[in-house]
């Protein structure tokens, strides 16, 4: 997440099982381990990091940095053992955004989307896309595959989704009437979140028919929302904005979900004409669900970060004021403070 917050934090990023944050400074970047809280490594780049994002727990780390002799950010795949970077891109253009899983790379500039086999770092394939400054992309993290982006189609409040370990597109759907401008995708691929600008509405679909499970209302005022995040387990779905106030909500079995009506969808050409039809309207059973539970933040109006420990027991919210905020989570209440607050910068 760019967030060119204060005490110099430019970029916030969890790791994908949120058991670490990468933090990007005007100098370098910083790897923190979050609990227990502790810096495990911490560099300075010669430039200012916008975008700085770990591999698990795993010394492979990404960074796009801004060199003062550069005229454009050029990106740094490091391995922190080592003193020099393992290779580097320079794309003559502002770096959006970057995802990456065990397989793949994803960099995301204004109007276009590469992708990279993440072992060998060969390029795969590039994607045309509406211009998307903000860098709005997730990329799933199973394991074992390469897995799917999500980012915005061509229309407003459409969502594309890409295969980038087959390299196919799978599907285009109507989510929002708004543009989008977050996207979040479960550990395992199989269902996708979206908020769209006007921040009322959260959705979730499922992976690859782009069937829609469930519509969560955050709030009846408009909202900018910050960031989206699945519990590991895909129970929880937590949503942080503007209003300091983290929503979290019970996700449902997409299995118990029954079917609604269907709409014909949209793709690219004879391939998706084999695809199911994705569904616009969720049974009205889980249409505009409230949250069950909140927490309130110390700060509002600051970029966040949320995520979930693996075990569904902590919400971790980084913020772009430079603090890390952990609180406990319970089954239905309202959180009013966190149990424990961290620096995100060494001193």
């Amino acid at each position: 997440m760019k967030c060119w917050g204060v005490s110099g934090v430019n970029a916030i990023d969890f790791n994908q099982d949120c058991s670490c944050v990468a933090v990007g400074s005007t100098v370098g970047f910083t790897l923190f381990n979050v609990t227990p809280h502790e810096t495990l490594h911490s560099r300075t780049v010669g430039g200012s990091v916008s975008v700085c994002q770990m591999l698990y727990t795993t010394p492979l780390v990404v960074v796009a940095v801004k060199l003062q002799d550069e005229p454009s950010e050029k990106l740094f795949v490091y391995n922190i053992n080592n003193q020099h970077p393992l290779c580097d891109f320079n794309f003559g253009v502002p770096i959006c955004n970057v995802r990456l899983n065990n397989k793949r790379l994803v960099i995301i500039l204004e109007a276009k989307i590469h992708v990279y086999d993440l072992g060998t770092m060969k390029f795969l394939h590039s994607i045309d896309t509406e211009p998307n400054p903000r860098g709005i992309c997730a990329l799933s993290s199973a394991p074992d595959t390469g897995g799917f982006i999500g980012y915005p189609g061509r229309n407003p409040g459409e969502i594309a989704v890409f295969d980038v370990d087959q390299i196919r597109p799978v599907a285009v759907a109507k989510a929002h009437n708004g543009p989008l401008v977050v996207i979040a995708f479960n550990s395992a691929g199989t269902l996708v979140a979206t908020a769209s600008s006007k921040g009322t509405i959260i959705r979730i679909f499922s992976i690859p028919d782009m069937r829609q499970i469930v519509s969560f209302r955050r709030g009846s005022n408009p909202a900018t929302i910050y960031s989206i995040a699945f519990s590991l387990n895909s129970t929880i779905l937590a949503v942080s904005s503007d209003t300091s106030t983290v929503h979290l909500f019970k996700i449902p079995d997409p299995s118990t979900v029954p079917i609604a009506e269907t709409t014909t969808p949209k793709g690219w050409g004879s391939y998706l004409s084999s695809y199911v039809p994705y569904l616009s309207t969720v049974c009205e059973m889980w249409k505009n669900q409230r949250s069950y539970a909140n927490a309130r933040l110390p700060v509002t109006a600051i970029a966040t970060l949320c995520g979930i420990n693996s075990d569904n027991t902590l919400l971790y919210v980084a913020c772009a004021n430079g603090n890390l905020y952990i609180y406990t989570l319970a089954d239905t209440a309202s959180m009013q403070n966190p149990n424990q607050t961290y620096p995100l910068h060494t001193s």
